[in-house]
């Protein structure tokens, strides 16, 4: 569970203040025709943040069996670091045939 739950900014939130944009409306409101750049970040920033939160919240779930010991184990450190990896490179792989 989340400890904090902050406002989402997501990208069909983004796409709909790029569309007020473009009718003159919108955060920014300008002529540029482009989505706000402070917008974009923060579109950025919070699938960034969920991401990173799904990735911990699988990782764990999956290595970490024990909750007796005050330190991981052996076993649960490697299995955490290949499943950061794994997570990762997936990502990496999903958002370059996304870009193509």
């Amino acid at each position: 569970a989340r400890l904090t739950e902050q406002p989402r900014v997501t990208l069909a939130h983004a796409r709909n203040q790029s569309r007020m944009q473009g009718m003159g409306g919108g955060m920014g409101g300008g002529m540029g025709g482009g989505p706000d750049p402070h917008l974009v970040q923060q579109v950025e920033i919070s699938m960034m943040a969920e991401m990173l939160l799904n990735m911990q919240e699988t990782c764990f779930d999956k290595c970490v069996k024990r909750f007796q010991d005050v330190e991981l184990s052996t076993g649960e450190q490697s299995c955490i670091d290949r499943c950061v990896v794994k997570y990762m490179d997936v990502h990496k792989q999903v958002s370059e045939r996304v870009n193509k």
